[in-house]
This record gives structure tokens, sequence and C-alpha cells, in this order.
């Protein structure tokens, strides 16, 4: 639940955060596992403020009474960029929107 609520409010200060999770990798040890993701996410938040990184997610898990839990978390950054967005939303290109 904590996790949960530290998500919806990253979600409610900003003006829109996406995140991509790549297809990840799991090594599995009995009751014990490992994870890598690769991730981005882009976000703006109020007043002009950016964020878009790629990224490592390693995580570990537990299986514990036969369900599997997340015991750790870390995002090591590959890249990290606070600078304004310099694409344009598509429909302020006059792109028609039927297009296939």
């Amino acid at each position: 639940m904590e996790y949960f609520r530290h998500i919806m409010a990253l979600r409610d200060e900003r003006h829109f955060f996406v995140q991509f999770v790549q297809s990840g990798v799991i090594n599995v040890d009995g009751n014990t596992a490992t994870a890598r993701w690769i991730i981005h996410e882009i976000g703006q938040e109020p007043r002009e403020k950016y964020y878009n990184n790629y990224g490592v997610f390693n995580d570990k898990m537990e299986k514990i009474n036969n369900l599997w839990a997340f015991t750790s978390r870390v995002n090591d950054y590959t890249w990290l960029d606070f600078g304004k967005f310099e694409g344009k939303p598509i429909n302020n290109l006059n792109v028609p929107k039927n297009v296939a």
C-alpha cells in the first residue's frame, strides 16, 4: 500500500507521467529471485519542469506462503535529463486524424 501511495503522489503532482517498462529478465533460485527491467520515464511538472530518463530496475523478490513479493527495487539511471521537451503534440502538427 505504501508503494501505491508513493506512485499516486508522483502522478498527482505532475501534468503527466508515463513509464515504459521493457521486457525483463527474471532469475529464480529456490524461494528467491532477481530481475532486471529496462525503463523509460517521462513527465512534466507544473511551472515548466521536465523529467526524462532511461534506467534499469534491479529487483529482488522472495516467495512467501507460495506468493512472490518484492523485497527491494533499485532504479539505476543510465540517462537523466531535466531539459525542456522540444517535440510538439501531434494535434498541433496539422496531421489528419485518420492517417493510416
